[in-house]
């Protein structure tokens, strides 16, 4: 499902008029969470889940097509943790 889908569901369960009225909301959360989390805020949605920053320190990798060393430049990730709510869900 993508967003123009979701947005489809949401005018279908009347939450919304219009689907661009549906993308404009699915727009300012998603813009909400990605704010914070480049300030460093951990995002908590009691029920669905947790957002968060972690970073990754720079380590050496190998080149899958040489077989060479290389290194691997320090970085951000964005990790995810279902909640026991949404995990219940999905495993009914």
């Amino acid at each position: 499902m993508g967003k123009t889908d979701l947005a489809k569901n949401l005018v279908e369960t009347n939450h919304y008029a219009s689907v661009k009225e549906a993308t404009k909301a699915i727009d300012s959360v998603f813009g909400c969470i990605e704010t914070n989390l480049q300030q460093g805020n951990k995002i908590t949605l009691t029920g669905f889940g947790n957002f968060e920053v972690k970073h990754r320190p720079e380590r050496q990798g190998t080149n899958p097509s040489n077989g060479k060393p290389i290194i691997i430049k320090a970085s951000n990730s964005v990790n995810f943790k279902a909640g026991k709510t949404l995990k219940e869900r999905v495993n009914q």
